[in-house]
């Protein structure tokens, strides 16, 4: 194996290991376009072809031998041009090829010292010709890359840092010798069958590197199966793997994307050249249209042979997937896909000391910080409130503070069973409120202003008790970047337009609730009894659904409804658009026009035009106006 020309810079490195470097904030991602933007911009591209080609092509087999020869990969017809052409007849808008797959075989002329396509016959740099076919055919490109390196011996236990330097060296180069990638699909890192965490291969280091060298670069995650559906842990977009029986949520509301495969398998075997793929009606009718509605842009595989080229009955079906896609006519706009925090950095609280208020007999705190969703820590029955609380290292600093709550992972918890909670934090023998709510989220994101605390604590109420509510994993972080916050939104269903009269308070806010006697009642949030729905005028009160929304200094910021600033006295029309100049302590949001607007506020979106909202059936918040 050649030398790799980044050991010299590792040596150098290395040599300066005995510097003390002073404890600060995380060095920002450098960003260009406003990742929420190249989120929406990657969704509404609906439809794209995965190009699973490498070495193990031409062995027939899923991933590739990483003992055999380099000399088989030995494309005698390649057309990427064809490739591109069958995309582009099938309506897709991207193409995305595996520049290297789990054996570690790298189709450009890599100088890391891995097995490439330097030393194979012909010598061809595939990724090359790949973004020149797909770039002169109008598509975007992306690459898939996988961590995973059987050849490289990048595995589990055996990474070294010089295996990383290895890794980012590889992306240095096909991020800055093949001009613009509009996104990287990782694989083969923190899977249940790669074991590599990212502790290993540390994500935040990989991602900063990335987002150097190209910050409009999403980075896609294959870990929707391993982390929960409702957040974006260690991706720009949620990434699901429908092949391995990962599928996208009836609700998810996140940018993402599903991929399949045409065939059986994911790379040619010699017996595909007349195999049955799957229909254009599956493709189209069960996939692509039902996945676009749910924010998730579809990555459909088509495999080129060992000639480098797609078979005949594969440029078929592609085609008549693109003739069955035009018989729909024009399709509907892309929904707007939820901005929610991305979590880049370690785990703060993984592996830490944990205590709590109490537990069930073999059911211990450590199983809400054992880095593990699958266990959760929960109060014993018959006890309604409960807390959590984490020993941090000395000095840790974090300013994003997430719990998960597991629903839906059993039949009889459907529903969130958290009514409310709170997170504080221990400094100097004093505990401080640094975060409370009510939200039915199943994950909770607290974004903080950067802080330290010898502890945090998680202290939840239970909506009953004759069901406790548990916490399936706490993570506490700190991340890079500008300080952010997620606020309330209330998102209106449209199914009513006016306000009720008799026993109810102007702009005073409910939670619909299920009694002991299966009635649904409203609850204030403010506190108070219950009252019934007032049924007998539906015409007469607004509902709402209860979101999340995340900004941070600089965005803009949309008003849906008019109100009051924090003051009482200022005046904020419906439809004003102002930009966040920060928070203040209690997490409300300065604008910078100079008003101070309360965090619980509600009626605000983005600061740019929204298109084709999703019409919900069903709510847990309303509010009633009443003008009388």
């Amino acid at each position: 194996m050649r030398n790799p020309i980044w050991a010299v810079t590792l040596a150098l490195a290395s040599c300066m290991t005995h510097q003390t470097v002073e404890a600060g904030p995380p060095e920002p991602y450098r960003s260009e376009t406003d990742l929420h933007t190249l989120q929406q911009r990657f969704v509404d591209l609906r439809f794209g072809m995965f190009i699973h080609y490498n070495m193990a092509t031409y062995q027939d087999r899923e991933w590739g031998d990483p003992k055999g020869p380099t000399e088989a990969f030995d494309p005698t017809r390649l057309d990427t041009d064809q490739w591109a052409e069958a995309a582009r007849s099938a309506g897709m808008t991207y193409g995305c090829l595996t520049t290297k797959h789990h054996d570690g075989f790298c189709l450009w002329p890599t100088e890391s010292g891995g097995d490439s396509v330097r030393d194979t016959p012909k010598k061809i740099d595939i990724v090359r010709a790949y973004v020149d076919s797909f770039r002169a055919k109008g598509l975007r490109v992306g690459l898939y890359y996988s961590i995973l390196d059987l050849r490289g011996d990048i595995r589990h236990h055996n990474v070294e840092p010089a295996d990383i330097e290895r890794i980012k060296f590889e992306l240095t180069e096909l991020l800055t010798d093949y001009g613009p990638i509009d996104f990287l699909i990782f694989d083969g890192w923190d899977a249940p069958w790669s074991r590599i965490t990212y502790e290993e291969v540390p994500f935040d280091d990989i991602y900063r590197h990335i987002k150097r060298l190209q910050p409009d670069c999403l980075v896609a995650e294959l870990n929707a199966g391993v982390y929960p559906s409702s957040a974006l842990y260690y991706s720009d977009i949620k990434a699901y793997e429908q092949n391995a029986g990962q599928n996208v949520p009836t609700d998810s509301r996140l940018p993402a994307l599903s991929c399949v495969t045409l065939s059986d398998g994911w790379f040619w075997k010699s017996w595909d050249n007349k195999a049955e793929l799957k229909s254009a009606e599956q493709v189209v009718d069960e996939w692509l249209l039902p996945l676009n509605a749910r924010f998730c842009n579809l990555i459909c595989n088509a495999a080129p042979n060992s000639e480098g080229r797609l078979s005949p009955n594969l440029i078929s079906r592609l085609k008549e997937i693109g003739e069955r896609i035009a018989s729909k006519g024009d399709l509907p706009p892309m929904p707007r896909a939820t901005h929610v925090p991305v979590i880049t950095a370690k785990n703060l609280a993984t592996g830490r000391p944990i205590r709590a208020s109490d537990s069930p007999d073999t059911m211990g705190p450590d199983l809400a910080n054992d880095g593990s969703f699958g266990s959760t820590w929960y109060p014993p029955s018959g006890q309604t409130d409960g807390w959590i609380e984490v020993d941090l290292a000395p000095k840790s600093e974090f300013n994003r503070v997430v719990f998960v709550e597991p629903v839906g992972r059993w039949d009889d918890y459907a529903q969130s069973r958290i009514e409310s909670y709170k997170i504080e934090g221990l400094k100097g023998g004093e505990w401080t409120e640094v975060a409370a709510g009510n939200s039915s989220d199943p994950v909770r994101i607290a974004t903080l202003t950067r802080r330290q605390a010898d502890r945090v604590r998680v202290s939840i109420k239970n909506k009953s008790n004759r069901n406790s509510a548990h916490i399936s994993e706490i993570g506490i972080y700190d991340e890079p970047g500008k300080e952010e916050r997620e606020l309330l939104k209330l998102k209106s269903l449209n199914l009513s337009d006016a306000n009720v009269k008799g026993g109810y308070v102007r702009g005073e806010r409910y939670r619909v609730e299920i009694d002991a006697e299966g009635q649904a009642m409203l609850a204030p949030l403010q506190g108070g009894a219950k009252k019934p729905i007032p049924h007998a005028a539906p015409d007469r009160f607004e509902v709402y659904r209860e979101e999340r929304l995340g900004l941070a200094g600089d965005d803009r910021v949309r008003f849906c409804l008019g109100g009051t600033a924090l003051d009482g006295k200022r005046r904020i029309s419906n439809g004003r658009i102002d930009e966040v100049a920060g928070f203040d302590r209690a997490g409300n949001f300065r604008l910078k026009s100079g008003l101070v607007v309360a965090k619980d506020y509600g009626h605000l979106d983005y600061g740019f035009v929204i298109t084709s909202p999703t019409r919900a059936a069903s709510a847990d918040s309303a509010r009633i106006d009443n003008t009388a």
